[in-house]
């Protein structure tokens, strides 16, 4: 773990109040996730459904592709990009 990610990682175990492995294993998904967002080739995202154990990161949209998730704010300015990259 790098320097700046052990702090991090610190601080939000401070914060939060919760163990260091807990925190390890947040920034273990956040990375996961962004993985699959960094490889998939044109996202599809879907209003991610309660309960769905495809869901790891709660956040409510899930690109059907690649898996990946995003809030419903990036998922719009998403959105948006691929319109003005039609004109």
């Amino acid at each position: 773990m790098s320097d700046k990610k052990h702090v991090a990682a610190d601080a939000l175990r401070r914060i939060l109040g919760v163990p260091l492995s807990d925190v390890n294993e947040m920034f273990a998904k956040v990375e996961a996730n962004r993985a699959k967002l960094d490889t998939c080739r044109r996202h599809d995202f879907k209003k991610s459904q309660p309960g769905d154990p495809n869901v790891t990161m709660q956040l409510g949209w899930r690109c059907s592709h690649c898996g990946g998730e995003l809030d419903a704010h990036t998922v719009r300015w998403y959105a948006t990009g691929l319109d003005h990259g039609k004109l």
